[in-house]
């Protein structure tokens, strides 16, 4: 167990779909479900993944330029979001369904002290843990306005719809 009494690892939609099988049918893996409330900010951090083919970024790594700013497409951001909101519902709905306990976290929380205390309980572990921590650090701290290349003609086009909040949304 790497010398840790837990372990955890993240797996996202389309990423090895037979570990993830097998994880959700293992009532003695504890879960945790981490999900980005901000659907935007999942969509233009894949893109600029798979412009950067940077997925994941460690405390010890070089640090990596500056990513490019990328254009985001109305249709694209939708689609993806479609594909992220089932692949979540079904996680969740497979969990309660076969009665699993697990634990829902937003992505957004994950600084929280709270939080922490929230998740450590869930995973039998008394708090505060002096272990608890990310191998990977966050790739991308800046406000949208810096990363999307096409910002002003995007911020046009999602008025009045769900998306327009979240492309406005400074908390990283």
């Amino acid at each position: 167990t790497l010398g840790a009494s837990h372990v955890g690892f993240k797996m996202t939609r389309g990423q090895a779909d037979d570990v993830v099988q097998h994880v959700l049918r293992d009532p003695g893996i504890l879960k945790v479900v981490l999900r980005r409330s901000n659907r935007l900010k999942t969509f233009v951090s894949q893109t600029v993944a798979e412009q950067t083919d940077q997925w994941e970024a460690y405390e010890d790594d070089a640090p990596e330029p500056r990513a490019p700013k990328v254009r985001i497409e109305v249709s694209a951001l939708r689609a993806h979001a479609k594909l992220n909101d089932a692949f979540y519902d079904g996680l969740t709905s497979e969990l309660r369904g076969g009665g699993q306990p697990h634990l829902e976290v937003r992505y957004e929380d994950l600084e929280d002290t709270a939080e922490h205390v929230r998740m450590l309980t869930f995973l039998g572990l008394d708090p505060p843990h002096p272990g608890l921590s990310a191998a990977s650090v966050k790739q991308n701290d800046r406000d949208l306005k810096a990363v999307i290349a096409n910002f002003e003609e995007l911020d046009g086009a999602l008025k009045g719809t769900e998306y327009h909040a979240e492309l406005h949304d400074t908390n990283n």
